[in-house]
């Protein structure tokens, strides 16, 4: 593959699925993953990322990992393309994952920078380099420093230019002004996402991102399709902001409540069960499970 065409591998709407789990939360649910992947490429989605924040992945097995990426690729195939969450704590482990959904033929591969650990700028950019060296896949490079304590400043993501297979930036800092810096700084050699946080996709079209990465995707994926088609394609910020609105209070609320535990609670009220959260991650209140359903109501899903 040529990776400076491959940026268009992380343009639209990339949808980030929720794991689904048995009722005990200890088996993973293919039957209902695939159900899951179903809807939301039924919904029209650009691509899928499995085993990001949203699915759960510090919670699984390297074992499930892999069982789960391997029917990511078979369900997506031919379909849409699926970029595979390789995130890991050490540069061995992410390397391995890396490599394992090479094999399985995925379509790329998103890294985050490893928790618990803060690492130092020359740490950041081993790190990456080497697990993007390891395979011949494009790499997306998930800036999130609410979990790993490293804030991925312009200076060091212009020492990664020369990996030729690392091809975009995922920003979730949740500003724009961020986002308005990389694009003008790094918009020629990278994709700017912007992701995490669904209530500033709005915000970050306007600047001209053209990929986001998104939860929500989970529960209303045509809604989201159509609000990228109108502001990103169409270039109708009117209409735009309308339907940004509309989405607004399910934006903040699944932020609110804790996202993978909300889009699994939201996607049980509408019918497409995909079991708990994996412990010790909780399940949602009856109350909440009620103002969850009160804004599906609004948003005429429900």
């Amino acid at each position: 593959m040529r990776f400076e065409m491959a940026k268009e591998l992380f343009q639209g709407v990339l949808a980030f699925p929720v794991t689904p789990f048995d009722e005990s939360g200890e088996r993973i649910d293919l039957r209902s993953y695939e159900r899951l992947l179903n809807h939301v490429i039924e919904g029209g989605v650009h691509a899928v990322i499995p085993l990001g924040s949203t699915g759960e992945f510090a919670y699984l097995s390297t074992p499930e990992r892999q069982q789960l990426a391997e029917a990511t690729v078979s369900i997506t195939k031919g379909r849409i393309p699926a970029v595979i969450g390789i995130s890991a704590i050490t540069t061995k482990e992410t390397i391995g994952l890396a490599e394992h959904a090479e094999a399985s033929r995925a379509d790329g591969v998103m890294i985050s920078i490893p928790t618990y650990y803060a690492l130092g700028a020359d740490e950041v950019v081993a790190h990456v380099e080497k697990v993007a060296r390891s395979v011949k896949l494009p790499v997306m490079l998930y800036n999130n420093p609410f979990t790993s304590q490293v804030d991925l400043t312009g200076d060091t993501i212009a020492r990664m230019v020369h990996i030729e297979n690392l091809v975009a930036i995922k920003e979730a800092t949740m500003d724009v002004n961020r986002i308005s810096l990389l694009k003008s700084r790094f918009g020629n050699r990278f994709e700017v996402l912007g992701g995490g946080f669904d209530p500033y996709a709005f915000p970050a079209f306007c600047l001209g991102v053209r990929g986001w990465t998104t939860g929500m995707a989970n529960i209303v994926p045509s809604r989201c399709v159509a609000l990228h088609r109108t502001v990103v394609v169409e270039s109708n910020l009117v209409e735009g902001r309308k339907q940004h609105e509309k989405l607004l209070p399910l934006a903040n609320l699944l932020v609110e409540l804790g996202l993978s535990k909300a889009v699994k609670a939201a996607l049980h009220v509408l019918g497409l069960s995909v079991g708990p959260a994996r412990n010790p991650l909780g399940r949602l209140s009856v109350e909440n499970e009620k103002r969850l359903a009160a804004v599906l109501v609004d948003l005429g899903v429900l």
